[in-house]
């Protein structure tokens, strides 16, 4: 009787250590995944607010045809575009915008980014394109080397359409406003878990927060106070007239 228990005792004891590797590998293997790679090969972002152009402009720079486009909920990827980088173009829904941060943050050679918008806007109807400028910006003058943006002034052509120096300005204007809304809200949030309430969403709820930091009091935003440069330029994909903007990028991937 006493082997048997020995027995047992012994089998079960060795099920436990396999049941524990096992875990153990499991575990391991999800911690592994969690983790994501930066991407090596170099690439230049094409973005923006929705139904600016991008995916157009994308269309045109990699087959040199106009296409009517549509919303779309896909990403655009074309490899080695000029046998030197990878060209992305996002999608432009609000709902979608995850998907650039994410790619920004997990991409290690950014050559340049093309944020492309409609310049017959009005300018004031650009609170959430420049919210969208703002969280790109946040992760874009964190980059261990600066990531230069082109604003994109697509549609040009158009008797309404702005000049690139007043859609600049606007967007500042709009950027240093959003500045000041996330700054009041995450200081109401750092409030709350001073006194105890609510300190559980005082953790990370402004994924900004860290570049927020560099304004200070009342300060205007000017894209002047950026580590990367930022440069606007006119053009339009549907009249093909993108030299500015294939001028600028030949800069970038020549770098």
């Amino acid at each position: 009787m006493a082997d048997i228990n020995n027995v047992v005792a012994i089998a079960l004891t060795c099920l436990l250590v396999v049941l524990t590797t096992v875990a153990y590998f499991i575990l391991t293997a999800k911690k592994s995944s969690s983790k994501k790679t930066k991407k090596r090969e170099p690439a230049v972002f094409i973005t923006g607010p929705s139904r600016s152009g991008k995916t157009a402009l994308f269309t045109l720079l990699t087959t040199g045809d106009v296409r009517n486009t549509v919303t779309s909920q896909d990403i655009n990827i074309k490899k080695k575009y000029e046998n030197k980088v990878d060209l992305i173009d996002f999608p432009g829904h609000v709902k979608l915008h995850y998907k650039l941060i994410d790619s920004l943050r997990n991409t290690e050679h950014i050559k340049g980014l093309i944020f492309v918008v409609d310049a017959t806007i009005d300018p004031k109807r650009l609170t959430d394109t420049a919210e969208f400028l703002l969280d790109i910006l946040s992760i874009t003058e964190v980059s261990k080397e600066p990531i230069d943006i082109l604003i994109a002034c697509n549609k040009s052509e158009s008797f309404t359409a702005r000049p690139p120096n007043k859609i600049k300005e606007a967007l500042e204007k709009e950027v240093s406003m959003a500045i000041a809304r996330q700054k009041k809200s995450l200081s109401e949030v750092n409030q709350k878990a001073d006194l105890g309430a609510g300190a559980d969403d005082a953790t990370d709820d402004n994924e900004n927060a860290g570049f927020l930091e560099n304004f200070n009091g009342d300060v205007t935003f000017t894209f002047s106070m950026l580590e990367g440069e930022v440069d606007a330029s006119k053009g339009s994909v549907m009249k093909k007239d993108i030299s500015n903007w294939e001028k600028w990028l030949d800069d970038k991937l020549s770098a």
